[in-house]
């Protein structure tokens, strides 16, 4: 039986502060295919949306809602439109691995939102066994095997995902995240990258954006907002940096998850000064960028000792330098 109109006001009534949700239950035509909505949950608020799960008829769903504003920090203006270029990302990825991404069954450009299948096979984000400390050497190795296989499936899909292209795009997210504090040793590193060939790419593969079963043996990527056409090695360096952040005053931890992650990738092919530039340039943008990033196994009273000795490296060519004597030189 379908819900019931006071079941349905029940649930409208709860999300008062997310006008937004009510007319989606109301008239989403995949919502009206459910039996009964159970539950809505709001997951976070992210950088550019709103997420929701959606639990009804015993399955799970993630809801997607773009606004005009970025939810935590309001002053910063975004297009509600963009999430067009979000859907086509995962049209692409999910016909070419429906195992490593939802699956949208709903989507609305009017009303600027998607809904999808659930990415976390009722599970957790990677982020959180990060978080907790459960992330093994075998694990990593499974996720940078599954990104290898990620970039091999749309290596040759070298078309903008954007109506206007993506190249604006490019430049914005290498300035978002290496251009801020200025530092010419990231500064080459960008031009460089720029010279890279190019391919569509997940643009954001950090681990609040990845589910994970309960085994780690499988993941699912999604929020694919800022894929574009861009350097798979990004994408390598960027999901390696956040590894190496939440282990990294653990420095034989931090090691045993590098070797694994980059074993299952094999990324030999890259320029190695560009993959540690990348990762150290990650982490120093997560301990000191605009955008809120929880890292609560860094005390704050650590972080601008961290963030001075990443400064230093990044001044030098760390393609003659080694991940044990990087990790050896942040301060504990």
């Amino acid at each position: 039986m379908f819900a019931t109109f006071m079941e349905k006001e029940a649930i409208k009534s709860s999300f008062l502060p997310y006008p937004d949700i009510p007319p989606i239950i109301e008239l989403d035509p995949f919502l009206a295919t459910l039996r009964k909505i159970e539950k809505i949950t709001p997951l976070y608020d992210g950088v550019a949306h709103c997420l929701f799960r959606v639990q009804a008829d015993g399955k799970s769903f993630f809801l997607k809602i773009r606004g005009d504003h970025f939810p935590r920090i309001p002053e910063i203006i975004t297009n509600p439109e963009d999430i067009k270029n979000e859907y086509k990302a995962l049209s692409i990825y999910g016909s070419l691995l429906p195992d490593n991404f939802p699956q949208v069954v709903s989507f609305n450009n009017n009303a600027h939102y998607l809904i999808t299948s659930d990415a976390t096979f009722n599970g957790e984000l990677f982020l959180e066994t990060l978080v907790r400390g459960d992330v093994t050497r075998e694990i990593a190795f499974s996720l940078g095997r599954t990104l290898r296989s990620i970039h091999d499936s749309t290596g040759q899909h070298t078309e903008d995902l954007r109506s206007e292209g993506d190249s604006f795009h490019y430049d914005q997210k290498l300035l978002h995240r290496f251009g801020f504090l200025r530092n010419v040793g990231l500064d080459e590193m960008v031009q460089r990258l720029r010279q890279e060939e190019r391919q569509l790419v997940l643009g954001d593969p950090a681990p609040k954006n990845i589910g994970m079963n309960n085994d780690g043996s499988l993941f699912v990527f999604f929020d694919l907002e800022d894929a574009h056409q861009g350097n798979p090695v990004f994408d390598y360096g960027y999901l390696l940096g956040h590894i190496i952040l939440h282990n990294c005053l653990m420095p034989g931890k931090a090691m045993d998850l590098i070797q694994g992650y980059t074993g299952g990738y094999n990324g030999h092919a890259y320029d190695e000064d560009m993959v540690k530039k990348i990762a150290l340039g990650t982490i120093r943008y997560r301990l000191a960028g605009r955008i809120p990033y929880e890292a609560p196994n860094i005390p704050f009273d650590l972080r601008s000792d961290i963030l001075g000795s990443i400064e230093n490296f990044l001044s030098v060519d760390l393609g003659k330098v080694n991940w044990d004597f990087i990790l050896a030189n942040i301060p504990q």
